[in-house]
């Protein structure tokens, strides 16, 4: 006993005694003037250069006491320019109004307003060097586009933490046969989709998709580019519209290839499908492989499209693919639909009508640049008639000119015959 008692008198006396550096514990003081970095930090790009790291970046150990008379003070901030504090009661705020001050104005420069703060105000807990400047940075070096990236649509992604959860589910994309150059649109479609449990998540849907819709990993994969919200659907949800469709015949095979063509199948109201189906059935008459062929279809409004361009085409007679009357603005429609090529639907065979006309000798009806595969058809077949007016207007007229030139030539033949006979018949 006497032994433990001077072992514990030992070791009593090593944490009692002073620290040779008298520096060793004045991390636990107060930092009264926080030294900021020299060069700040940038991420090296000419889109975003206010990217810049803030010159008050750390705060102070404080007691209980100091925290809440500090808090206080960022709340009072925080309210007279505007932000509502409320649901900042359960989050950690930085322990000088200071550190707040520039994380406020730091989100301003990249182009967040008040509002914006005030829609998703924990963003004010993420710290600009822990989160914001690296999410910002690695989003940048994933060539996200303008058009793809706002962070005013997607304040909550500066939340995430970069190397437990960003990249990690960047990597996780590709490891299941996402494209690198798509993966910037993917997050854009779905930035949730970087705060995630994603490994877990991609695993259960592609395992389900392979068994349950007969979609391998490839096909897969091309789903999650086109509509990366599907990680979080429903799989009793998912079910529901594949269902509806081998109700109505349409092979398993042929409706995975649906889902992979047009995703957002597996996301509509089986109602609204209904509806469309019976008018695709009872008033177009059409056959189902047009569906098949395109199964966008069932994402339009029956009434605010389908029908009413149904019902033009059919005042002027003409048949048409699906895409060609549903893919595209109501302008460009109503320029197909005035189109001098457009003709009215004949007892012959029916192309795919719509697109460029291009006749030699001719200039180009339409200035559209882009065309459709149904347009590149018709012009061509269009082109082709063309060519076979001309040679059945051009070939009788021939005929004719040949048969008037063998004739005369016949006539003048038999006029000399005969003149040389009579000459002959004198001389004897």
């Amino acid at each position: 006993m006497a032994a433990v008692l001077r072992k514990t008198q030992q070791i009593r006396s090593i944490f009692c005694k002073a620290p040779k550096n008298p520096n060793f514990l004045s991390f636990l003081k107060p930092l009264q003037n926080p030294q900021t970095p020299q060069e700040p930090f940038s991420t090296k790009s000419s889109n975003f250069p206010e990217y810049e790291m803030p010159s008050v970046t750390w705060g102070v150990i404080q007691g209980r006491k100091e925290k809440l008379v500090s808090r206080v003070i960022i709340c009072d901030y925080l309210k007279s320019i505007g932000i509502v504090p409320d649901e900042l009661e359960e989050l950690e705020l930085p322990s000088t109004v200071d550190v707040m001050r520039e994380r406020v104005e730091f989100l301003q420069k990249i182009g967040l307003t008040i509002d914006d703060i005030n829609e998703y105000p924990l963003m004010l807990g993420c710290s600009v060097r822990k989160n914001i400047i690296p999410v910002l940075g690695y989003l940048e070096k994933l060539e996200f586009q303008g058009r793809e990236w706002n962070v005013r649509e997607r304040a909550y992604i500066l939340g995430y933490d970069l190397e437990e959860t960003v990249k990690p589910n960047v990597d996780c994309l590709i490891s299941f046969g996402i494209r690198k150059e798509v993966i910037a649109s993917v997050i854009a479609q779905y930035p949730q989709i970087l705060g995630l449990p994603l490994k877990a998540k991609l695993s259960s849907q592609q395992y389900f998709f392979n068994l349950k819709l007969k979609i391998d990993p490839d096909g897969f994969a091309r789903v999650i580019e086109r509509m990366p919200q599907i990680v979080s659907l429903n799989q009793n949800v998912i079910m529901k519209p594949v269902e509806f469709l081998l109700g109505r015949g349409i092979s398993s095979d042929d409706v995975a290839k649906m889902v992979v063509k047009c995703p957002q199948l597996v996301a509509l109201q089986v109602g609204l499908m209904k509806n469309s189906y019976y008018f695709f059935k009872s008033e177009m008459g059409r056959p189902v492989k047009e569906i098949v062929e395109f199964p966008d279809y069932f994402t339009y409004s029956l009434e605010s499209r389908i029908k009413p361009r149904y019902q033009r085409l059919q005042s002027k007679g003409i048949r048409c693919s699906l895409a060609w009357f549903l893919n595209c603005s109501d302008h460009r429609f109503e320029e197909r639909l005035q189109g001098a090529y457009i003709e009215a639907e004949s007892s012959g065979p029916s192309f795919s009508m719509g697109g460029k006309l291009q006749l030699p000798g001719a200039d180009i009806v339409s200035e559209e640049e882009d065309e459709s595969d149904d347009e590149i058809l018709y012009r061509r077949t269009r082109s082709t008639n063309q060519h076979h007016q001309v040679f059945n207007g051009w070939l009788p007229n021939f005929v004719d000119k040949v048969c008037s030139h063998v004739e005369l030539g016949m006539e003048n033949a038999y006029k000399r015959a005969s003149s040389l006979e009579c000459k002959n018949h004198t001389k004897n």
